[in-house]
């Protein structure tokens, strides 16, 4: 509660005191015999009407009135008190039993609300209060219990006339609001107001006998000035009737004033009570005729607008048929107008047509009698239509037996002032092309199951690699699911080395049309499959596609391995005696130079000559051994930048003792070096697949030329041509095929020319075919130019000054061979290295942990443990010691990875100083490790 709205609750119950305290000094002027009681108690009704109006807040002014009123009568300040409680607590009880039973609405111009007032205010609380005060009077004015039955009479009657003639006055008074009266108002009321006074007095002078006389007068005020005037009325009569009889003057004065009072109350009250009811009777019968009045005006107002709408949209109506008639005729679709309830207002030909209905009998009416077979969502789609300003969808009809599919598109259509006024409907015929999407659909129903039923993953490809169409047996094989394919680059199955081979494949493919390679695919749960892909360049819908094909040949290729290298194993055993008869001559030329060393003079000139014949010899048997190994091992794919003009020539060293003697072998290699990113091994068996079957084609005897070359600036090439009997055209498309020999049983696996084929289109080449019966073979391998190989000085091993020197760091040295351990130490300790050399691991185990070593190096295969295994071992006791491995083959595949990855530094047996030095001095500075 705010300041302002405590200081004016304040002003008014200080006025409410006044005025009740004045009320009661007045009411006193009436008094009969008995304390306190007279023919009417004002205070009563100005109370009452007091909380009516301003509320409960004011219930303090009752109290300091009442008690103040007291006293001044001379009442002890007990009796004041119990009085004044009893007052303020029966006005508001009569206060809250109004608003909450009877839902008491000022002025009182409901019949209920004077019932209310007379019941509740005027009869049943007065009562109570009457009890209060008349207990408080024999409490604790020793009134007799003989006398207060008459006093609580006379005290209630007083209250309740107190109540019903001044709470209905201040109540219509205190709204009303002063206005514009014209005279004749004026005239009229002063009028009512003499003649109330005139008879009044007439009747209590004696000149009038019947004082119900007045009811005329109070029936004028009732008809004329309603329930403000009405009260009025009442307390102009009352009160000079209250006046004359309290001065013994009047129809109501009997034998005693007691009865005189009683015949005076009963007489006002039923005036009272007869006179508001019959101005509320009239009030509510003028609220009614009011009411009506405003509802039928309303309905009118309604009316005319209603009618205005429907003019202005059947106006609008006209206009869009005059409008959209030209275009509803020559329109090939089926159009109509509508108005807001449905009824058709235009329509076509081709509607009439279709429904074949007389436009007459359309026209005016709705879709109920067309024949829609959904009426419901006709309906509903108009409402959208008039509500959201369109709609449009499709409808099934049916006519003669028929079914039309339609596209509906229907728009709103508005006045000038923007009121929908209807709607215009358009429907297209779209049953053709409905049935052509369903047989479209069945199609690739179709073809999706004849794809699905193929052996193998079927793909499409768009130009940037990804999925856009794929076979169950692709989801099946590769465990990926479709949302997990859908729109994926068709890479991210190939491992990481293999990608740049197949990427280069598809670009292939989208430029020359066709392309096939193997690849290792990875399926959803990491394991590895081979897969032959071929893929063909499609255009499909403006777009270019790569339509593909994946077999797997994971089996095959593990036949294939091993049947390979059981073909190794025979042309090893052909090369046994070639390769002993090599290695004999090159220890017998060993041997001689170290004799002649040992007898030569130490300042003989001739020594060092023949020391570098010797490393010669050494050279020449270390490159014989490595391309033994790489003939004979397994081992996985691992390109690597090399000179194809270099391997040509390693590859030469085998092919003489692999040739027979009537073959005479020419190698014409082009100047300057040729790189290629190539697996080494796997080069070496291309071009001893080629050889072999090029040998088998000479029975007799002949030529075999390996002749290298450019071809472009981007590619090079391999040539390997014989002087055979040549390959006959019919079979020629066949040659690749796995297992396909035209030899006999037991010569041949069929698998020489396939694994060539396999091998070069997995590394982006391609293998070329000429030939013809009688006149010899060339097979011509193309494969794509690597980047420029580093240039390597010429010259023999450089001298200890120019090698990487240590400085001092311990290095452990684990060698099972004895020569090969003192020579390894001298060597280190000549490069400047603190050197400890043991036989096996058992010794390394037992060295002591300090001082630490700074570097392992160990042989790969010793006695009782590994060398990797060693590694391990020690590293537990020198986290911080560098390991190289040193070997004359790695046998392990798991090792020869991690050498390619460079996980592992290994040195190949035999090494150079120079070699050895270099990786030692890299291991040491934690260089990336490389096989060497």
């Amino acid at each position: 509660m705010t300041g302002r709205s405590l200081a004016r609750d304040v002003v008014r119950i200080v006025a409410l005191a006044v005025a009740y305290f004045a009320a009661a000094r007045l009411g006193l002027w009436f008094v009969d015999t008995g304390p306190r009681m007279s023919a009417v108690w004002p205070p009563a009704g100005i109370a009452l009407a007091a909380i009516l109006l301003g509320g409960f807040r004011l219930w303090p002014g009752i109290v300091v009135g009442d008690a103040a009123s007291s006293l001044v009568a001379g009442l002890a300040l007990p009796a004041a008190g119990w009085l004044a409680v009893g007052n303020t607590a029966e006005t508001l009880l009569a206060a809250w039993l109004l608003r909450r039973l009877v839902g008491f609405r000022n002025p009182m111009e409901r019949v209920r609300d004077v019932f209310g007032l007379v019941v509740v205010g005027s009869l049943l609380t007065t009562a109570v209060g009457a009890a209060s005060g008349v207990a408080c009077h024999v409490v604790l004015s020793g009134m007799t219990s003989a006398a207060a039955g008459g006093v609580w009479l006379t005290w209630w009657l007083s209250d309740a006339t107190g109540v019903l003639l001044l709470t209905p006055a201040i109540l219509t008074w205190a709204g009303w609001r002063a206005g514009t009266l014209s005279f004749r108002r004026l005239a009229e009321g002063g009028a009512l107001a003499v003649t109330l006074v005139v008879v009044t007095l007439a009747v209590f002078t004696g000149r009038l006998h019947q004082p119900y006389l007045i009811a005329p007068a109070l029936v004028w005020a009732a008809l004329r000035f309603g329930q403000r005037g009405t009260a009025t009325a009442i307390v102009l009569v009352s009160g000079l009737g209250i006046v004359m009889t309290s001065k013994g003057m009047g129809p109501f004065i009997l034998t005693t004033r007691a009865a005189s009072l009683l015949s005076l109350q009963a007489f006002l009250g039923v005036v009272a009570v007869t006179a508001m009811l019959l101005a509320a009777i009239l009030a509510e019968r003028q609220a009614a005729r009011e009411a009506l009045e405003r509802a039928l005006s309303e309905v009118e107002s309604r009316v005319r607008q209603r009618t205005a709408e429907l003019e202005s949209a059947n106006a609008a109506l006209q206009l869009a048929q005059t409008q959209w008639s030209q275009f509803l005729e020559a329109s090939p679709d089926v159009m109509w107008i509508k108005d807001v309830e449905g009824r058709y207002v235009a329509v076509n030909d081709v509607f009439v047509n279709f429904w074949g209905a007389p436009r007459d009998r359309v026209l005016g009416a709705t879709d109920d009698g067309l024949g829609t077979r959904d009426l419901g969502a006709v309906r509903a789609s108009d409402a959208v239509a008039m509500r959201d300003g369109s709609y449009q969808g499709e409808f099934i009809e049916v006519r003669e037996g028929k079914e039309y599919v339609f596209h509906v598109k229907k728009v709103g259509l508005h006045d000038a002032a923007g009121r929908v006024v209807g709607t215009l409907g358009l429907a297209r015929d779209v049953t053709d092309r409905r049935r052509a999407e369903q047989a479209v659909q069945q199609e690739k129903a179709f073809t999706d199951a004849v794809v699905d039923s193929l052996p193998g993953i079927f793909y499409v490809l768009d130009n940037q690699g990804r999925f856009v169409r794929w076979n169950k047996v692709a989801e099946s094989l590769s465990g990926f699911t479709a949302a997990k394919l859908h729109r994926k680059r068709a890479l991210f199955m190939i491992p990481r080395k293999d990608r740049p081979l197949i990427e280069a494949k598809i670009r292939e493919a989208f430029e020359t049309g066709m392309a096939e390679t193997e690849a290792t695919v990875v399926d959803a749960k990491g394991a590895t499959r081979v897969f032959l892909l071929t893929g063909t360049r499609a255009a499909i819908g403006g777009e270019t596609y790569l339509v593909g094909h994946a077999t797997e040949i994971t089996e095959r290729k593990k036949i294939e391995e091993h049947l390979l290298q059981a073909q190794k194993m025979d042309a090893l055993g052909n090369l046994a005696g070639g390769v002993a008869h090599d290695f004999n001559n090159l220890l017998q030329a060993m041997l001689s130079l170290t004799q002649l060393i040992r007898l030569d003079r130490p300042e003989s000139g001739r020594r060092a000559t023949r020391l570098a014949e010797l490393e010669d010899h050494i050279k020449r048997g270390s490159r014989l051994t490595r391309q033994l190994l790489l003939f004979s091992r397994q081992d996985a794919v691992r390109p690597e930048r090399l000179d194809l003009n270099e391997a040509v020539l390693e590859a030469e060293v085998l092919l003489h003792r692999l040739l027979r003697e009537n073959i005479v072998l020419e190698i014409e290699l082009t100047a300057g070096r040729l790189p290629v990113a190539f697996d080494r091994h796997q080069l070496n068996q291309v071009i001893m697949n080629l050889a072999v079957n090029a040998a088998d084609a000479m029975p007799v005897g002949g030529r075999l030329t390996l002749r290298t070359g450019v071809d472009g600036g981007a590619w090079v090439r391999l040539t390997v041509e014989d002087t055979g009997h040549g390959i006959p055209a019919e079979i020629r498309e066949r040659i690749f095929e796995p297992f396909f020999t035209t030899k006999e049983a037991g010569k041949g696996t069929g698998l020489g020319l396939s694994v060539v084929h396999g091998i070069v289109t997995r590394h982006g080449g391609a293998v070329e075919v000429e030939s013809r019966s009688g006149a010899g073979a060339t097979f011509s391998i193309r494969l794509p130019r690597a980047a420029a190989l580093p240039e390597e000085a010429p010259g023999a091993e450089v001298s200890t000054g120019e090698v990487e020197i240590g400085h001092g760091e311990r290095i452990l040295v684990v060698e099972d061979e004895e020569a090969a351990r003192e020579g390894l130490s001298e060597i280190l300790g000549m490069l400047g290295y603190e050197v400890v050399a043991v036989g096996s691991g058992e010794d390394a185990g037992l060295l002591p942990a300090r001082p630490a070593f700074a570097l392992l190096l160990t042989d790969l295969m010793l006695p009782g443990i590994s060398g990797m295994d060693l590694r391990a071992g020690l590293r537990d006791r020198w986290p911080e010691l560098r390991v190289v491995l040193m070997s004359g083959y790695p046998q392990d595949e798991a090792l020869r990875d991690q050498v390619h990855s460079g996980a592992v530094r290994f040195l190949q047996k035999p090494f150079t100083i120079n070699q050895l030095a270099r990786e030692l001095h890299a291991a040491l500075a934690d260089r990336p490790a490389g096989p060497v």
